[in-house]
Parts: C-alpha cells; sequence; structure tokens
C-alpha cells in the first residue's frame, strides 16, 4: 500500500506476476494533459462522492505497449493553502503506463474506515506478451 498527500490515497495492484505500480502528482507529467484524455470523454470519466473525486482515463498513445493512465481528481485535504482538488496520476512506473484498462467494467466499494475503493481490471506488459491483473485505487477523504 502506498499513502500519498493530504487525502490518503493508496495503490493496490494484484497481478500475475507482481507488478510495480506509481502514484504521483499530476503537475508536469506528459500523461496528465488534457490532450491525452481518452475519447469519448463522457465513456472515460467518472465523478464519486457528489463530484469530489473524478476519475479520468487517460491515453497517451505511445509506447504501444502501454499508453493507458489514470488521473484522479480529489480533496486537497484540510490545510488552508489546500483549497483546491489535487491531482493525482495512477501509472505502472513513472513514465510507463499501463497496456490496458477496464474503465468501463470497474467496479466500486465503501468501508467508512478505509474509504472509497475503485477497482479496475488492468493488462500488464510482459515481455512481448500482456498479463492480466488487478487495479485498486482507494480514496479516503476523511485522511
Amino acid at each position: 500500500m502506498i499513502r500519498s498527500f493530504p487525502a490518503a490515497f493508496a495503490i493496490l495492484l494484484a497481478a500475475a506476476p507482481l507488478a510495480a505500480q506509481t502514484v504521483a502528482r499530476c503537475e508536469n507529467h506528459f500523461a496528465a494533459s488534457v490532450h491525452s484524455i481518452a475519447e469519448p470523454l463522457e465513456a472515460n470519466t467518472a465523478t464519486y462522492a457528489n463530484g469530489a473525486i473524478r476519475i479520468v482515463l487517460m491515453d497517451v498513445g505511445a509506447p504501444a505497449c502501454c499508453p493507458e493512465y489514470l488521473v484522479v481528481l480529489h480533496p486537497a485535504g484540510s490545510e488552508p493553502d489546500e483549497q483546491y482538488r489535487k491531482c493525482t496520476l495512477v501509472s505502472l512506473e513513472p513514465d510507463l503506463g499501463f497496456s490496458r484498462i477496464d474503465f468501463a467494467g470497474r467496479a466500486t466499494s465503501y468501508d467508512p474506515a478505509r474509504g472509497l475503493t475503485i477497482s479496475f481490471g488492468v493488462e500488464i506488459p510482459l515481455g512481448d506478451a500482456f498479463a492480466p491483473g488487478g487495479l485498486d485505487v482507494t480514496i479516503n477523504q476523511a485522511t
């Protein structure tokens, strides 16, 4: 589990084989550019918690093996200088996305102690092939 930013943000990746995952701020990362939002927009973005949380599928197009990332817009926290939402980029590695993220097939669950969990099926590059896996993104606004 990785914790990052004032809102607790956990990313869990369950895959065969086990792979790395990265959570980073969106600022100045090529994959977080509005040019990379997967089209059609209506099918590749979703909101939760009365609009406080938004997830967006990003497709940078290259490299062909791993072009898909997730952007999560979430509350910034409770500090006075954190009055706006934060943007968090979820990827396989710092500059490498997933081969595929099944955005339409996502599932959600909520546990008051943990927060909102959004689960995705993913494909991970494995040499010249791809391995199926799972990606859980947990956002806890309370912490």
